[in-house]
C-alpha cells in the first residue's frame, strides 16, 4: 500500500492507504460491488525532550445488503526521553470502540467476522538503561 510522509520541521505525519474493490459471481448472479478502504494516519511532534505521538486507523467496510461499516481506533502517546530514563504513557483505543466486521470473499464462499476488540486502556512504561 502506498504510504506518504511529511516531514516539516515542526513534527511528521504519515499516511498510507489500501482499498480493494471485490467483485463477486456466482453461476449467473452478480453481486453488488463491494469495497473495502482502509487508512492510517499518525502525526509525532518532539518537543524538546518529549515526543507526542495521535494515530487514527479508519476502516470502511462494505457488507451485503447495502450496508457498510465505518470503524475509527485512535491512540495516543508521550514519551519523555531523559539520559538514562524513558517514561511514556500511552492511551490506546481511545474512543473505546469493542468490536469490528468485515467481509471476506474467496473463489466459491464468503464470510463476515466480527473482531472484539481489547477496551480503551491506559499503558504506562519505564525504561531504565544501566550502562
Amino acid at each position: 500500500s502506498p504510504q506518504i510522509i511529511f516531514s516539516p520541521s515542526w513534527g511528521m505525519f504519515t499516511y498510507s492507504s489500501k482499498f480493494s474493490l471485490i467483485k463477486l459471481k456466482t453461476n449467473s448472479t452478480v453481486h453488488d460491488n463491494l469495497r473495502d478502504w482502509v487508512q492510517r494516519l499518525s502525526y509525532t511532534q518532539t518537543i524538546g525532550k518529549f515526543d507526542v505521538t495521535l494515530s487514527a486507523n479508519h476502516f470502511h467496510n462494505e457488507l451485503y445488503g447495502g450496508r457498510t461499516v465505518n470503524t475509527l481506533l485512535s491512540d495516543a502517546s508521550a514519551v519523555l526521553r531523559l539520559k538514562n530514563v524513558r517514561l511514556e504513557v500511552s492511551l490506546r483505543n481511545a474512543f473505546n470502540k469493542r468490536n469490528y466486521k468485515t467481509t471476506y470473499f474467496g473463489e466459491i464462499f464468503s464470510s463476515t467476522t466480527t473482531y472484539i476488540i481489547r477496551p480503551r486502556e491506559i499503558i504506562f512504561t519505564a525504561q531504565i538503561s544501566i550502562l
